[in-house]
């Protein structure tokens, strides 16, 4: 039923943006629709499903791989099987390319301002032992007329990863750009995970790798995780978020923000209970990215 629904979303995309292709505010380039994630467009459409167009054999989808729409209404969207598809305004076939073997993509493709797309791919493997997997992960980048420009893997850190499951978004300041992706990263000695946001230039350099968070989990009997953790390692796509990312952790009730200072200007990353409001656990700080991969910090 999910994949049937995303794929009336897929069709729906397609119909609604062929009387709004001239304009800017049709663009969907993101995940939730922009860079600050309000997954909001301020756009006048027809009724929802007047001419809709059903588009058939597109794949499989992972859970909130949406598709994203470019300023010209091409829809772009990313398959289980390792497939990025880009599709007219009407919904007719554009062009679609396969990305690394045996990678999947599992959450949405990102659009930069020059019609780019940036699109993660994903591979589980298997380590040692049969209840391990190891995850990594490779930033891949099309054009907007499907030719492949370039790849580059994630950073690795002596540790089990990176499980890079989120859509990556594009950090711009006037003429620059930089694709920020979080990615989870498993601490193979102490058994606990670090949170990384990486930036990486829009010609696939990292322009910077910081640890947003280290989280050590809680010594339990038996595997230390619920049943349906375990469970969901044998579950293809859907369950690696839980199986890799699980961790039993406990913060510290001292009434103090758990933070970490952001490594971009413009990013704030917060974690807040239902109760509190995001703006209390904010935080921001100033960084310059030259044109090497190094930045350098003022």
């Amino acid at each position: 039923m999910m994949l049937r629904n995303l794929t009336r979303l897929i069709a729906l995309c397609a119909a609604c943006v062929v009387a709004l292709a001239s304009t800017p505010a049709s663009a969907w380039e993101f995940a939730h629709g922009n860079r600050d994630n309000s997954g909001f467009a301020n756009v006048a459409t027809a009724p929802a499903g007047k001419g809709s167009v059903s588009v058939p054999d597109l794949g499989k989808f992972a859970p909130g791989a949406g598709p994203v729409v470019a300023n010209d209404g091409t829809v772009y969207v990313g398959t289980v099987e390792g497939k990025l598809i880009a599709l007219h305004a009407d919904g007719s076939p554009f062009w679609s390319r396969d990305i690394t073997p045996g990678q999947s993509i599992v959450a949405s493709p990102a659009i930069s301002s020059d019609g780019s797309i940036y699109v993660i791919g994903v591979r589980i493997a298997r380590e040692n032992r049969p209840d391990a997997r190891v995850a990594s992960a490779t930033l891949h980048h099309f054009n907007s007329t499907g030719a492949w420009l370039g790849q580059i893997a994630f950073p690795q850190h002596g540790e089990l990863g990176p499980a890079a499951l989120s859509p990556p978004n594009i950090w711009r300041s006037g003429s620059a750009e930089a694709i920020m992706v979080p990615a989870l990263y498993r601490n193979k000695v102490t058994g606990g995970h670090s949170v990384r946001l990486i930036a990486f230039s829009l010609t696939g350099q990292v322009l910077d790798d910081e640890v947003v968070i280290n989280i050590t989990p809680k010594v339990v009997g038996g595997s230390g995780r619920p049943g349906w953790v375990d469970a969901s390692c044998l579950i293809p796509v859907i369950g690696w978020g839980a199986c890799l990312g699980y961790a039993e952790y406990n913060p510290p009730r001292t009434g103090g923000a758990l933070v970490k200072t952001p490594p971009a200007s413009g990013v704030g990353i917060f974690t807040f209970a239902a109760a509190e409001h995001p703006s209390s656990w904010c935080r921001t700080t100033t960084r310059t990215w030259s044109a090497s991969p190094s930045p350098a910090s003022n």
